[in-house]
Order: C-alpha cells, then sequence, then structure tokens
C-alpha cells in the first residue's frame, strides 16, 4: 500500500506523553480554550464533554440534540445555570481540561504496509475466515484511535495537525 496522502488527522485523545507536550509547539484553533465559536469550538466542546463522561454524540463538528442534551447534562451536574448552549460559565468549566483536544498521529511504516486483506461484506463468509483483518489504512486506524471517522471533520475544521509518516 502507498504512503497515503497529506491528510490532515488527530487523536481526539490528550495523552501525557512528549507527543501530546508538542502540541504546544503546534497550536491550532481547537486546541485554544479562546476559541469559543464556529466548528472548531464546537469540536472542542464535543471533545471535552465526551472526556468528562458527557457523551456528545458522534464528534463531527456540529451543532446537534445530541450536543445539546450533554451540555444541558454537564450544566446540570457542575451546578451552572443549565443554558443548554455554550455559554461563558461553561466554557470556563470544561477548559479545567487543559489536555491538547487534538494531537499529531505519527503513522509508521508498518502502519501504512499492512497487512490488509479483502473482507467479505456477507457475515455469513466473514463468519468461515479464521481471523477478521482490515481491508484498508482507515479501518486499520479505526479500530485503534478514538473517533477516527471524525478525523477527517477534524481535518477540515482544524488542518493545522499534521499527519506524520515515519519512512
Amino acid at each position: 500500500m502507498a504512503t497515503p496522502s497529506p491528510l490532515f488527522v488527530a487523536l481526539l485523545l490528550g495523552f501525557s506523553s512528549p507527543l501530546a507536550s508538542a502540541i504546544a509547539a503546534t497550536p491550532t484553533p481547537s486546541n485554544d480554550p479562546a476559541t469559543t465559536q464556529g466548528a472548531a469550538a464546537i469540536l472542542r466542546a464535543q471533545v471535552l464533554l465526551d472526556r468528562a463522561w458527557f457523551g456528545p454524540g458522534e464528534i463531527d463538528a456540529q451543532q446537534g440534540s445530541n450536543l445539546r442534551r450533554a451540555i444541558t447534562g454537564y450544566q446540570a451536574a457542575r451546578g451552572l445555570e443549565i443554558s443548554g448552549a455554550m455559554d461563558a460559565q461553561t466554557w470556563v468549566a470544561l477548559n479545567a481540561d487543559t489536555a491538547p483536544v487534538l494531537v499529531p498521529c505519527t503513522l509508521t511504516a508498518e502502519d501504512v504496509a499492512g497487512p490488509y486483506v479483502a473482507v467479505p461484506k456477507e457475515m455469513d463468509a466473514n463468519s468461515k475466515l479464521p481471523a477478521l483483518g482490515f481491508a484498508t489504512l482507515d479501518e486499520s486506524l479505526g479500530e485503534r484511535l478514538t473517533n477516527w471517522d471524525a478525523l477527517t471533520v477534524a481535518a477540515a475544521v482544524d488542518a493545522s495537525v499534521p499527519v506524520v509518516v515515519q519512512e
């Protein structure tokens, strides 16, 4: 498999690691607590709510009823005025989590190389395989990285977080 095109991806988890600390050198709108408007702010709110155990639904940088319910639940649990909106008091409370929302993701040559296999679409055929594998790099990373499907959304919203492919 060829090296992927320069996609922009991110882990939606802020781990304490050299990679996570290096994010300070790569400022991104979604990592900036001052970002309170637009898609980057919605993405930030969704990730921070999810980390706080208030699931906002799919992390997709879109407003929706699941996000509103998560905000309302978070506000109620924290004793904040319940507005169902990302108001100033809610941002202050959520921004107590200072770990980066998006961090660079390094893909190794092994990640890119696979192995990848043809996976049948029919469940019956899958049941006869000795093991289920991955057909694509996306599937493989989707298994290993939280919210991989949402990362293309993150790329559109906050394209300053690059993938590094190690040779």
